[in-house]
């Protein structure tokens, strides 16, 4: 473990708090950025159009634009979402029904192009479209609180392949150039697929409408010389009335505890994430309990960990436990495409370095190409036998219940004592660990480094007013960087590089070169 940064000092240390008009972002960088120190920011960034967010009903759809775009909605299950959650397409309209209606079972979560339903169902004799569907392997959707790793642009090798004449012509393609940008390491020109395709990932469904809208900011100046890699909006709804809380010690090994906890929130699940995380409440409360990287080996995570690095990102091994898994460096990216970015952008690299770079390269290749011929499937092998979704290596096994003793303390001291008996046969030296613990409201923000593990409660609001039970957060998330110096916060000019093209794509659009 080689995290260097911030950790807590007391069994429940409190998250410092600071007023956003009083410090620059340079000083935010250096005391908290740098240090990969959690805080609370008192106040919301300058033009993020809080009240258009507040909006209820059909003036929120009319805001974000988004009335006919499909969703892809998480279904609660074992108390709670995120990991294993079965998945459905719902327009934004339906959604905000079924939470007008009384309907809390629903969350509105990370959204990403490939999850498509026709390629992630298991076949069927008939013809009809089941109404669920699993998730791709990703960071954010196995939670409610998370961010993709695996969806982290990373498209040097990959973008434009259809190569233009010398001229700037189309040639073959039906894919049209729409910017002559080139990008040096890999001399393709920016495409209409591309260009779409990065303003969909940089700002998710249904915020996509507003990637033209000068009421929101891209690129909040907090944090403008980090690398953004998502923004993206989360929505659910909680009854007001507490849910039964309850344990089955017949099952020794999970005490049926699910993703449940007492009182009447619902939880994420215990995880941490592969980006830096701006976190921004919208409607109802969120409760967010955290544990520094640097306690990761007690923290009983799904994946075998390979390399805690500096900085707090957290890498896995391989393993018949976990799904898919490519290593990435300690600023997210994935390792081989780092290595070809290296290959094709710098011609001063000694001998030894170019051949250690060309067999990691070499060694992906070979992995695909026999993943090819053996007829595998990497997407399903990713489902279990149900096809509902593994949990990633970045989850914990820790059931959420056992982060809030006191709770159960308040409802039943017995079950306390079986809970706490529980938690040391099963995850030793966890309940000894110093924490942090945040109430987070409306006009606040919170900034979470990459690595952080978190699990958050989420609460509706005014349970009196029509939508009083939503509760609703939008997420601006970073590559993590890997440097202390706020000018250049990554130690080369691989995630800048690729944001140029990002950059270009959202200029494009609102120019009107294309339409989403």
């Amino acid at each position: 473990n080689n995290y260097t940064g911030y950790k807590p000092t007391e069994p429940v240390t409190t998250v410092e708090s600071i007023a956003l008009s009083a410090i620059t972002n340079k000083q935010f960088f250096e005391q908290y950025v740098g240090l990969r120190k959690p805080v609370v920011i008192n106040g919301v960034i300058p033009q993020f159009p809080l009240a258009d967010f507040k909006a209820d009903g059909d003036a929120f759809v009319e805001f974000l634009g988004a009335k006919d775009c499909d969703l892809q909605v998480e279904q609660k299950v074992r108390g709670g979402f995120g990991s294993g959650s079965q998945r459905v397409k719902m327009k934004l309209p339906e959604l905000l029904e079924k939470f007008k209606d009384g309907d809390h079972d629903w969350y509105l979560t990370t959204q990403y192009l490939e999850d498509d339903p026709e390629l992630l169902v298991p076949e069927s004799d008939n013809d009809e479209e089941p109404s669920a569907f699993g998730n791709i392997e990703d960071f954010s959707d196995f939670s409610d609180d998370s961010i993709d790793m695996e969806n982290i642009q990373d498209d040097f090798d990959e973008e434009g392949s259809d190569i233009s004449d010398e001229d700037g012509s189309e040639g073959e393609t039906d894919d049209p150039i729409v910017s002559q940008v080139f990008d040096k390491s890999s001399d393709e020109p920016l495409r209409l697929s591309e260009a779409k395709m990065r303003v969909q990932e940089l700002v998710q469904q249904p915020l996509t409408g507003l990637a033209k809208s000068s009421k929101f900011p891209l690129q909040p100046e907090l944090l403008s010389t980090l690398v953004p890699q998502q923004i993206n909006l989360w929505m659910g709804s909680n009854t007001q009335a507490a849910s039964e809380f309850t344990i089955d010690e017949s099952d020794a090994q999970t005490f049926g505890l699910g993703r449940s906890i007492p009182g009447n929130g619902t939880s994420s699940g215990l995880h941490h994430d592969h980006a830096d995380n701006l976190y921004i409440p919208i409607r109802g409360q969120k409760r967010f309990t955290i544990y520094a990287p640097s306690d990761a080996a007690k923290l009983s995570t799904v994946g075998r960990i390979f390399k805690i690095y500096a900085n707090g990102l957290i890498d896995y091994n391989d393993g018949d436990e976990t799904y898919e898994w490519k290593h990435v460096r300690d600023d997210g990216a994935l390792v081989t495409e780092a290595a070809r970015y290296e290959l094709l952008t710098n011609e001063d690299l000694a001998d030894s370095i170019r051949e250690e770079l060309e067999t990691i390269v070499r060694q992906q290749e070979d992995e695909e190409l026999a993943e090819a011929l053996s007829g595998a499937n990497s997407l399903r092998d990713r489902f279990d036998d149900n096809f509902v979704k593994k949990d990633p290596p970045s989850f914990s096994r820790i059931p959420p219940a056992l982060l809030h003793m006191d709770e159960v303390l308040a409802i039943e001291p017995e079950v306390q004592t079986k809970l706490e008996a529980f938690a040391d046969k099963n995850f030793p030296g966890f309940l000894q660990l110093n924490k942090m613990v945040v109430a987070l409201e409306p006009g606040q923000m919170l900034y979470l480094p990459a690595g952080w593990f978190h699990e958050v409660t989420s609460f509706g609001g005014d349970a009196n007013a029509t939508f009083g039970h939503l509760h609703l957060a939008v997420n601006y998330w970073y590559l993590p960087p890997n440097t202390n110096d706020f000018e250049k916060p990554y130690a080369d000019n691989y995630w800048k590089r690729d944001f140029e093209r990002t950059s270009e794509a959202i200029t494009l659009l609102n120019k009107g070169a294309f339409e989403l």
